[in-house]
């Protein structure tokens, strides 16, 4: 089985059959996401638990959407994550399109925005609890688009659009959720790069002054001990292999040399002194995934469960004609595995390269939705106690009438 292809229910391995075990991880993940209401997106609704708000500056056509307090609306999804082939770049180069010509590619440089980009499927062995709780995210996610739709009708618009869910065939029903990471390096505004890249260009001087060089030889004892200098990242030879972060400097909002990714190099990259961003990804012991083990600890076939927020991009066309482009994001704002995959997997190549850490701050405040996410104990069972066994039922795979009897309706 390729990692690049894979498929939820492409693989049998023993490790996906313990996830249907009585109290394991199926039973632990339809339970809690059915008693955490809206805060799961499988239960909220567009203009009821959820409205459109525009974010960004007063001349931007982007949105977002606010939750009943007015707070930025977050909610929790969970699935399987795809092979590449399906929308899961978690390496160097991210969800960047380098362009028809390998040879001569759209570079990435310290102004460009590098996203990561999981695909999610209905989990392999999933029973029907799980399965329609799946569904009616993507039903969630329909309808946020169905309400833009009828807008655009209304209003006569032209739009060109890339939708969260995704259909795996051709002219199939929607099956899968993509989820963006925040951006994987940091980013300079391009007259930021071009001023500090040339302090002196538009200084002048007299074109016919003839400079000479001058003789250093002589001006140093051949016995002085000189100490080296501390160069800067930018001008340290690439073919230096980086330091690896000990534990210790592995923080959420830390930044990394950008060399540390595995698969980092090629004539693709042109970064300077964009460093790589530490985002709030977890793996099963609840230890941040620094962005070089992505590859490992985001294998295809993990599940994984994350909360989120929606924006929506919007590119109107610069001559006045043609369609709008509106682009949807199910963005993350944390992320934990909750069960590994048996998929093996190649390590990308290494490189090499040096750098330095940086920790910044980072807002504080966590939504109500994301803290009903984290005050689950994956590892905790459930245990049904004397006779009221109905009221501590967990949904099993006979059970087809879905998470809350109801099985939303998704658009045709």
């Amino acid at each position: 089985m390729s990692s690049y292809s894979y498929l939820p229910n492409s693989l049998s391995h023993p490790a996906f059959v313990d996830r249907t075990k009585h109290n394991g991880v199926y039973d632990r993940l339809s339970r809690s996401f059915m008693d955490m209401g809206p805060a799961a997106l499988a239960n909220a609704d567009v203009n009821e638990h959820f409205f459109r708000h525009n974010f960004g500056e007063s001349w931007s056509a982007n949105y977002s959407y606010r939750d009943c307090n007015s707070d930025e609306f977050s909610a929790n999804v969970f699935g399987e994550i795809m092979g590449q082939a399906f929308g899961t770049y978690i390496g160097a180069q991210g969800n960047h399109y380098g362009g028809p010509d390998p040879g001569n590619p759209i570079q990435i440089t310290d102004s460009t925005k590098v996203k990561c980009t999981i695909a999610l499927g209905c989990p392999t062995k999933a029973p029907a609890s799980i399965q329609n709780l799946f569904y009616n995210q993507i039903c969630t996610l329909d309808a946020v688009r169905d309400a833009d739709r009828v807008e655009e009708a209304r209003s006569g618009m032209q739009v060109d659009v890339k939708e969260i869910v995704r259909s795996l065939r051709a002219g199939g029903d929607a099956e899968a959720i993509v989820l963006t990471g925040e951006p994987l390096y940091t980013v300079l505004k391009k007259d930021k790069v071009r001023k500090n890249g040339d302090n002196h260009s538009n200084q002048s001087r007299n074109a016919k002054t003839r400079l000479v060089k001058r003789s250093v030889d002589g001006l140093m004892k051949i016995d002085d001990v000189i100490e080296p200098l501390d160069l800067p990242d930018s001008i340290v030879s690439p073919h230096v292999r980086p330091t690896v972060p000990n534990q210790q400097e592995i923080c959420l909002g830390a930044e990394y040399d950008h060399r540390l990714m595995p698969d980092f190099g090629g004539p693709v990259f042109a970064l300077d002194r964009a460093k790589l961003i530490q985002p709030n990804w977890r793996n099963i012991n609840n230890d941040l995934i620094p962005p070089w083990l992505n590859y490992d600890c985001l294998r295809p076939g993990v599940l994984v469960v994350a909360n989120i927020g929606i924006r929506v991009f919007v590119l109107t066309p610069k001559t006045g004609t043609g369609a709008t482009k509106k682009i949807y994001h199910a963005t993350i704002n944390s992320m934990k595995v909750i069960a590994e995959s048996p998929l093996p997997i190649s390590a990308p190549t290494a490189i090499s390269g040096q750098g330095k850490l940086r920790a910044k701050s980072l807002k504080s405040e966590v939504s109500a939705a994301a803290s009903a996410l984290d005050s689950i104990d994956w590892s905790a069972t459930y245990s049904v106690e004397g006779n009221d066994a109905e009221t501590s039922k967990i949904v099993t795979e006979s059970d087809t009438s879905g998470a809350d009897g109801k099985r939303k309706k998704l658009r045709k």
